[in-house]
């Protein structure tokens, strides 16, 4: 296997970046074993509480994604150049001809997943317990 390999700083960015992403997945699974033990009356609550899970399993989804290339990137496996290229052409963009990005601009692509992540999680967690509210206190 040929070697790829990124400045040392790079290597350990990459290889943290990785762990973190990778442990944080664990926070969807309590959504969806609530959603598995939930009956959904139609209310707009429970409606846009499922629309807010599967926004947090999408994005739960990619940082999984991420912390695999991350780590890949760490051992030295992956080719920045390949992976950009790789993306645009999985993703359906054009392939820019331009260096690839620093790993600053991948850490802080990174960052905005999980950022993303961590608040449609609280947000769901929220809307569950206005529902919850809701239904103690009004009816």
């Amino acid at each position: 296997m040929k070697e790829f390999a990124l400045p040392h700083a790079d290597q350990r960015h990459a290889a943290v970046m990785a762990a973190l992403l990778a442990s944080l997945c664990w926070l969807m699974l309590p959504t969806l074993l609530h959603l598995a033990n939930t009956s959904f009356p139609a209310s707009v609550f429970n409606w846009l509480a499922l629309l807010v899970a599967l926004l947090q399993f999408f994005y739960g989804w990619r940082l999984l994604f991420d912390a695999y290339l991350f780590a890949a990137m760490a051992r030295g496996e992956l080719d920045e150049n390949a992976l950009d290229e790789m993306l645009a052409a999985l993703f359906g963009r054009a392939v820019a001809h331009h260096p690839p990005r620093s790993m600053a601009q991948r850490l802080a692509g990174a960052r905005q997943l999980l950022l993303r992540f961590l608040g449609l999680t609280l947000a769901y967690w929220l809307l569950v317990l206005l529902v919850g509210w809701f239904a103690r206190n009004l009816f």
